[in-house]
């Protein structure tokens, strides 16, 4: 479990900065076209709305049946909350999964406050 929790991790921190980078060498190439216009308001591509699905759909589910194991090891516990936090830290993904992220610290912190 736990390598498998850094794994995860990993590979969000990865795709964030990939879809950085691909983001930041299109809003360069719009705006090389459009001049001075701004590119701010120009949505994401197909790649990144299936990641966010991706991740609402198995990463979301996978934390959550971890719920028990990560009330019994602190290790589990940790590195559960540093996906959560990953995810909460980037506003990409705060905006797109609220909902999910809610639930998230429903399990994950309010339930070991109220331990």
């Amino acid at each position: 479990k736990l390598v498998s929790l850094e794994l995860l991790l990993h590979f969000i921190k990865m795709w964030h900065v990939a879809i950085r980078g691909e983001s930041m060498t299109n809003d360069m190439e719009l705006s090389d076209c459009l001049g001075h216009l701004s590119v701010e308001g120009i949505e994401e591509g197909d790649s990144a709305v299936t990641m966010v699905y991706i991740i609402r759909r198995l990463v979301v589910p996978t934390l959550l049946s971890n719920t028990s194991m990560s009330l019994e090891d602190c290790r589990i516990y940790r590195r559960i909350i540093r996906i959560i936090s990953e995810l909460w830290r980037k506003s990409y993904y705060r905006r797109r999964m609220k909902i999910d992220l809610a639930v998230l610290i429903q399990n994950f912190v309010l339930k070991i406050l109220v331990l």
